[in-house]
């Protein structure tokens, strides 16, 4: 019996008010593993089966895409959006920028919350979520790394007041974060919390960015000859930080989709 069981269990019997130690770190290798600040791949061991993902930095992971896609021929123009032209069956004919005129047979909106083109453009509905998920705002600061201390194997979550923070190491950094209500605290009381979490209330030199979260999603991510990737189609508590799973996902069943589509044609229907 795999140890994820026993735990659920015993999680089960605490919840309905029976004495039970459902602490998750008594039951999984990988909190060890974390104390012990140890990798989760043995050449020892290579039957080892444990989960675990990749910390990364994300900006310098933008980068690489992009150089990589402009050396595949994908031309990159650095504009604004000023208007899109959109016919009478909702398809998108082109879009206008301070660079000129843009066409093309698909259109990608990874315009991050603003969705120009699904919901402004387009009138796509955008269902809320706020209902039953209260976090809508964050505040962000990155911290030097403890040279003195080795680098830290895992991403760590800690309560907050009015939600949660994280803490994620990097080779260079930490990256840290405080996920909170909005409605219970404000954009200034929160950077507060967070410095003193992290220990920096007197070093004002380190600075903060804040950043308000449209929490729900889109009614059909997939509309007329558009499809919504990322932001513009939707985000949720970052909690599990499932966001650019979500992203390759899209991507992977929207090219499954079009390229084995009987009429080759993305204006037949709208795909939620």
């Amino acid at each position: 019996m795999e140890s994820g069981e026993p735990f659920f269990h015993n999680a089960k019997l605490q919840k309905s008010g029976v004495e039970a130690n459902a602490h998750p770190d008594h039951y999984f290798v990988t909190a060890q593993m974390a104390r012990d600040c140890s990798a989760p791949i043995s050449n020892k061991y290579p039957d080892l089966n444990i989960d675990y993902g990749y910390h990364f930095d994300s900006g310098l992971l933008g980068e690489y895409l992009k150089k990589r896609a402009i050396g595949l021929g994908l031309t990159h123009i650095v504009a604004d959006i000023e208007n899109v032209i959109v016919d009478d069956n909702l398809n998108i004919n082109s879009v206008q920028s301070n660079a000129g005129s843009h066409t093309a047979e698909v259109y990608v909106d990874c315009t991050g919350f603003r969705s120009l083109l699904m919901q402004q453009a387009l009138a796509e509905p955008f269902i809320s979520y706020e209902d039953n998920l209260f976090n809508d705002s964050a505040i962000a600061i990155a911290t030097d790394l403890n040279l003195d201390e080795p680098i830290t194997p895992q991403t760590r979550s800690s309560a907050l007041t009015c939600g949660w923070a994280w803490q994620i190491p990097l080779t260079n950094r930490y990256g840290n974060g405080y996920v909170y209500s909005s409605k219970y605290i404000s954009d200034d009381d929160a950077e507060q919390e967070l410095r003193a979490h992290l220990g920096i209330e007197d070093k004002p030199e380190i600075k903060a960015r804040r950043l308000k979260m449209k929490i729900g999603r889109i009614e059909h991510h997939w509309k007329g000859n558009c499809l919504a990737v990322g932001l513009s189609q939707g985000f949720i508590e970052p909690l599990e930080a499932t966001a650019l799973m979500l992203v390759q996902y899209t991507i992977d069943n929207f090219i499954e989709h079009y390229v084995h589509s009987e009429h080759n044609s993305l204006t037949n229907n709208a795909v939620s």
